[in-house]
């Protein structure tokens, strides 16, 4: 199945702005770079036979994609939003005739091939799954193409993206995995993947 990973990526100085209270602006940027790296870096080497594109407003990001082996498309101006850069991953997808979209966040500070392989056996029986974040966000969509699918992120999304698919008639499934669903977006998320150790736990 041709499959397409997609990771939307702000700027590095534009990223982790809810740890401010507790990081400068060039901690936060180094971070973020760290998390990204990291995610490409595992993607590169344990699944080179799925194609990965980031979609960024930021050169910077655009060109460490390449070098780490994936696609990069550019935000135009104007466009602004999580929303907006998964929609430009879908419309990438459906005109490069994709079976499959994975879009993951940048900040999952602990990948393990265990659970990402877990999430692609079910997506060969369903047409969406979705990985819980611990706050209810998605941390992994796998979405079957093609379909009138939207993407509905932010607050409670989880939720909001199974809703959806069944009201489609599409066959959906959510589930919770430790470490897909820790995302680096507070200080207590921050403390917990350093607790952990592992993966880019270990770097910041």
């Amino acid at each position: 199945m041709k499959t397409l990973i997609a990771v939307p990526m702000k700027a590095y100085a534009d990223a982790k702005t809810r740890l401010s209270g507790e990081l400068d602006s060039g901690a936060r940027q180094r971070l973020a770079k760290v998390l990204f790296e990291y995610g490409q870096a595992f993607f590169s080497e344990n699944y080179p036979q799925l194609d990965r594109l980031v979609v960024t407003p930021s050169s910077e990001v655009a060109r460490a994609a390449r070098r780490a082996g994936a696609s990069a498309s550019r935000e135009p101006i104007g466009v602004a939003g999580l929303n907006a850069a998964v929609a430009m991953a879908l419309s990438y997808a459906r005109l490069r005739r994709y079976d499959r979209l994975i879009v993951l966040p940048a900040d999952l500070a602990i990948l393990k091939t265990v659970e990402f392989d877990a999430l692609l056996e079910l997506a060969d029986r369903y047409d969406l799954v979705t990985a819980r974040a611990h706050d209810g966000g998605t941390n992994a969509l796998l979405l079957k193409l093609p379909n009138a699918f939207t993407f509905r992120y932010g607050a409670d999304s989880a939720r909001k993206h199974l809703h959806q698919a069944l009201e489609l008639g599409m066959r959906a499934v959510t589930v919770s995995l430790p470490f897909i669903g820790l995302d680096v977006d507070s200080p207590c998320d921050r403390a917990e993947a350093r607790r952990i150790g592992v993966g880019a736990g270990a770097y910041l």
